[in-house]
């Protein structure tokens, strides 16, 4: 399959049959956001988050994609994606909906994309999630998991390889944590292009972490 990092919590997935999947898509030409090369075809979206600007992502989109925005299990071009509710306690209580982080399985790799994710889950969410080879997580704070939390969530998880998201990038990253600040005293980094090629067959046999340049 093929990855491609756009910005923010944008992950593009494309699989060996060529289905693209691209979850919580950006608006192209906002505020401090990509350009026109960023722009993708899609035939799945999926919205880990409904705040404000996750519409102007979804319109920027090329095609006509399935929209994938709730909880539960879904099966679309033989993929299996399963949407896991994932509130802070405080929007619990206050009855928020907050994130929802899904898991995938396709092309014998299954990954979790854990969106806006603001909080360390617990030890029972984890059991819902199983096994897992590679993780997309934000590391910059700003609303999201900052990067002591990030660690705490990568150690939760185990996964075989992490891709950090939400970490400054052009205008957008004014406020955010640097992205050095989660790999102080890390191995097995690995800068890659924004577009990064994976198979089962090439996942590594201990943790790395990939940095995905973004899309410009």
């Amino acid at each position: 399959m093929r990855l491609q990092y756009i910005d923010q919590t944008c992950i593009g997935i494309t699989s060996e049959e060529g289905v693209v999947i691209v979850v919580d898509p950006v608006e192209i030409g906002g505020f401090g956001g990509p350009g026109e090369e960023a722009r993708m075809w899609a035939d799945i979206a999926i919205m880990t988050w409904n705040k404000d600007g996750a519409e102007g992502g979804l319109r920027s989109l090329k095609g006509d994609p399935m929209r994938i925005d709730a909880a539960g299990p879904q099966e679309i071009k033989g993929i299996k994606i399963v949407g896991h509710p994932c509130p802070s306690p405080e929007q619990v209580q206050d009855s928020e909906r907050g994130v929802i982080i899904y898991h995938m399985d396709l092309d014998g790799i299954r990954l979790l994309h854990t969106g806006k994710l603001n909080h360390v889950p617990n030890r029972e969410f984890k059991k819902q999630i199983g096994p897992l080879d590679l993780l997309f997580i934000p590391v910059g704070g700003y609303g999201t998991l900052n990067s002591s939390q990030a660690d705490d969530v990568v150690d939760l998880f185990d996964p075989r390889v992490v891709v950090p998201m939400h970490r400054p990038s052009g205008a957008m990253g004014f406020e955010m944590e640097r992205v050095d600040i989660f790999l102080k005293g890390k191995k097995g980094v690995k800068k890659l292009p924004s577009k990064t090629e994976v198979s089962r067959n090439s996942l590594p046999n201990s943790r790395e972490i990939w940095i995905l340049a973004p899309t410009k």
